[in-house]
């Protein structure tokens, strides 16, 4: 058939000759080597095609598609999800369009790359996208590049699981939490360890500073013991030049409890307790104070002599608790002592606020020569008691 528009195929040969079928073999029946195709065609028009929309705009456009695609993906919060999914793609700020669309679209290249970039800068649905700015997204596209040259695979450990990604993200947005190095966790360490004069009360809170720096940094325990030549002073000097001998803690500590907490030194204290007495230029709560550090120093003896035996040191304490009270009152002075036995206290604690109210009232009677205060009568004196009258 002809027309006036152009030619219908009405009839088309396939000489297949000695080539191989459809499928890569040879044909074997020679009635196969050459037979007639028809079929019914549209007219073809005689206009030349377009080969520029048809071919070229067609795959600039499908490339252009691809790379704003796998663009989005980079810079889209839900990676895990499937570059394929509707949902990734809305997210990503990727919006669908037909062929005819997008050829109309993709006709200059310098403008499509513009349009992408601002639609996935600025158009990101995700809230948790807002906040970001070019700088920011430039700070990690940089780190990205930098932790792949040094072979670390920055992307495969962000898919890992959630708590990798957003420590990566934190990582690389400088939004790290505070992770001391093994360094600065030293120097804070030793920085709060105190300093140890050869004290018993201060020997104490040292073993304890350093037994818990070492539980805290157990592979440098003979770093943190090279590191205590500041802190000890005083009496305690002396072993400082012996700490590159050490290789433990405990060896240190033993040594120390053995010169300053020994079952000498608290068998010494308990003798300075029970024969403690008030000075004249002493007032009641200065001598409550020496016997109060005599007996905290003795029990801290008792109680880290290493030559002592657990039951001995349970008796030795008891009796210091037992006999505290008793030996303040043995070292007051008299009439106070009487005076403060009278009202029968029930503590060290109570003995000493009775004996500086006692001796309060006593220095005022003595300074004014009267019992009487702006706010009332305090009481007769100790010489007029016996005789039923008071000075006025």
């Amino acid at each position: 058939m002809q027309s006036d528009n152009g030619a219908r195929a009405d009839e088309i040969l396939v000489d297949l000759g000695g080539s191989d079928s459809a499928y890569g073999q040879p044909t074997e029946n020679p009635g196969n080597r050459s037979r007639s195709v028809r079929f019914q065609s549209s007219l073809l028009n005689n206009r030349p095609l377009d080969s520029r929309i048809n071919v070229s705009d067609t795959a600039q456009g499908e490339l252009m598609d691809s790379l704003a695609r796998i663009d989005s993906y980079a810079t889209c919060p839900n990676s895990r999800k499937s570059l394929n999914h509707p949902n990734n793609l809305r997210q990503c700020g990727y919006n669908s369009q037909s062929q005819d669309q997008r050829q109309s679209t993709y006709k200059n290249q310098a403008d499509q790359e513009h349009f992408y970039a601002r639609q996935n800068r600025y158009d990101l649905n995700d809230s948790r996208q807002s906040g970001y700015n070019r700088q920011l997204y430039d700070e990690r596209q940089s780190a990205y590049i930098k932790q792949a040259d040094r072979g670390y695979n920055a992307t495969s450990r962000r898919d890992s699981d959630l708590s990798h990604r957003d420590a990566n993200i934190n990582f690389l947005l400088g939004c790290t939490s505070h992770v001391p190095s093994s360094l600065g966790l030293f120097n804070d360490i030793i920085r709060q360890i105190p300093k140890f004069d050869g004290k018993l009360h201060r020997l104490t809170l040292f073993s304890m500073a350093v037994e818990e720096a070492v539980e805290q940094l157990p592979s440098l325990e003979r770093k943190i013991v090279r590191a205590l030549e500041s802190k000890l002073v005083g009496e305690a000097e002396y072993i400082v030049g012996k700490l590159a001998d050490y290789c433990y803690a405990d060896e240190l500590l033993r040594d120390l409890r053995a010169r300053f907490a020994n079952r000498n030194v608290a068998d010494g204290l308990a003798m300075k307790l029970g024969n403690a007495k008030q000075q004249a230029d002493d007032d009641v709560r200065k001598f409550g104070y020496t016997i109060r550090s005599l007996y905290d120093n003795a029990v801290a003896a008792y109680r880290q002599a290493p030559d002592i035996r657990a039951f001995e040191r349970e008796v030795a304490i008891y009796s210091l608790q037992d006999n505290v009270l008793d030996c303040f009152l043995f070292g007051l002075r008299e009439p106070l002592q009487t005076q403060v036995r009278f009202k029968n206290p029930r503590s060290l604690a109570d003995a000493i606020e009775t004996a500086s109210e006692i001796e309060r009232k006593s220095r005022y009677r003595l300074a004014v020569g009267s019992n009487i205060t702006p706010i009332g009568l305090i009481g007769p004196c100790a010489a007029t008691r016996g005789s039923g009258h008071t000075r006025s």
